[in-house]
């Protein structure tokens, strides 16, 4: 399994996530696809930081991130 390509995702669905929740707590309400996409998105991250042997710390995730877009690009 590969846990950088998992957690990259897992960010991207975050990012994402932020413009219909914030938009819909700004209304006064829960947006479904924001709270969908941020409960996948903690999921997703959270299984890639545990399930990887060694573990990701914070200076990991960024390298992790470029390591996909490396193999995106190449």
């Amino acid at each position: 399994m590969d846990w950088d390509l998992i957690l990259t995702v897992g960010i991207l669905l975050l990012l994402l996530s932020l413009p219909p929740f914030l938009g819909g707590l700004g209304e006064g309400r829960l947006s479904r696809s924001g709270v969908l996409l941020v409960v996948l998105a903690a999921g997703l991250c959270s299984w890639a930081m545990l399930s990887r042997p060694e573990g990701y710390t914070l200076q990991d995730i960024p390298q992790a991130m470029l390591r996909v877009l490396a193999r995106v690009i190449y």
